[in-house]
């Protein structure tokens, strides 16, 4: 046997040892500091509208190390700050410095996504490592209900086994695609194995824009379509063939109803405390273009908040809490508007704060 047919094959395992070597120093060392400029665990930063699976799973990560009992703030653009141009001016920055003046040990975080539906929301609830302490904060926005086709991001499954209580969600998830919907327990724990434990497959789109010129400034702060006061504008055009808030009743069956079920489930079988708060409106705006049917909104209403307290979560109404100046459109707060939210939750979740119980209202 010649010698380079001895040595070859030992050769190819001590390149592929020095390879594996390589790539776990990098996701230890290297990968992390490269993320870090990109996505921040405080209370003033939100994802960019134009989020990534990797951004999700960074801040998803930052929150779980944090050991400190948590606020998490999540749901749609309400939450993540759909009327204001700077994190510092959502609701999760203002209930921040509004602890901070208490001397409370909780940290707030806001991890709602712009658009998200209840799908998203309860894969990241899932993601997160939930204990006794924490609180989840959540808008309801009925709006989202009823909704066809059923819509929701694509990266937002990614952070979670694809089951629930032993029931495959694939067939939701896959959206018409067969492959997926047949894909197993199996190819899905493999799947959630290497995005949680490869750091440089799971942040690659970071990696990749942080140094791509022609995409330079995606990570920049994205502010909303409208950041005037509504009244500014006539809205007459906008919402001329817009359907009606609460005009499609919520039904039995629907898509969204159920994640909302598994939602609130997660949440309980976590421990952690749950408050869900009815997105305010602007009244104002809602009466001059004829944009609800209050018949049909307040029975959506009812259907949902019930649901919510045979979950075991507090329900609280915030339709009519902040005066319509205080809007860019007919359901974004302004910063004052944002604020006014800030202060009514630190009221309402003031006894699970001081370690209290807290009954429905």
């Amino acid at each position: 046997m010649l010698l380079k047919d001895f040595l070859r094959p030992r050769m190819n395992a001590l390149v592929i040892i020095l390879v594996v070597i390589a790539l776990a120093l990098i996701d230890t060392f290297v990968i992390p500091r490269l993320i870090a400029p990109k996505v921040q665990a405080t209370p003033e930063y939100r994802l960019s509208t134009r989020f990534s699976y990797g951004e999700l799973k960074a801040l998803v990560d930052l929150i779980n190390a944090d050991p400190a009992p948590k606020v998490i703030l999540t749901g749609d653009s309400v939450i993540h700050g759909g009327g204001v141009g700077s994190g510092s001016e959502t609701i999760s920055s203002f209930l921040q410095q509004d602890l901070a003046q208490t001397g409370s040990p909780y940290h707030v975080y806001n991890v709602a996504l712009s658009g998200a539906a209840p799908i998203d929301v309860y894969f990241i609830l899932k993601s997160l490592e939930l204990d006794s302490r924490d609180i989840v904060v959540y808008d309801l926005n009925t709006g989202h209900f009823t909704k066809k086709p059923v819509n929701f991001f694509k990266a937002t499954p990614e952070l979670a086994s694809k089951y629930h209580h032993g029931e495959s969600l694939y067939e939701v998830l896959a959206q018409g695609d067969k492959a997926l919907a047949d894909r197993s327990r199996i190819e899905d724990q493999l799947q959630l194995w290497v995005t949680n434990t490869w750091k440089l497959y799971t942040y690659r789109e970071i990696l990749n824009d942080r140094y791509e010129e022609e995409v330079k400034g995606i990570y920049d702060e994205i502010p909303p379509v409208n950041l005037e006061p509504w009244y500014k504008s006539d809205w007459t055009e906008k919402v001329k063939n817009s359907a009606k808030r609460g005009a499609v009743p919520v039904e039995e069956d629907d898509t969204y109803l159920r994640f909302f079920h598994y939602m609130l489930e997660t949440v309980k079988e976590d421990g952690a405390r749950m408050l869900v708060f009815n997105i305010p409106l602007n009244q104002e705006m809602m009466a001059q273009y004829d944009m609800i049917d209050r018949v049909g909104y307040t029975q959506n209403v009812q259907v949902l908040s019930e649901q919510i307290v045979q979950h075991g979560a507090i329900y609280v109404d915030y339709e009519k809490l902040i005066p319509s100046q205080h809007f860019t459109d007919s359901l974004h707060p302004m910063r004052e508007g944002n604020r006014i939210i800030a202060q009514k939750l630190q009221e309402d979740i003031g006894p699970w704060l001081r370690g209290k119980e807290l009954t429905q209202p």
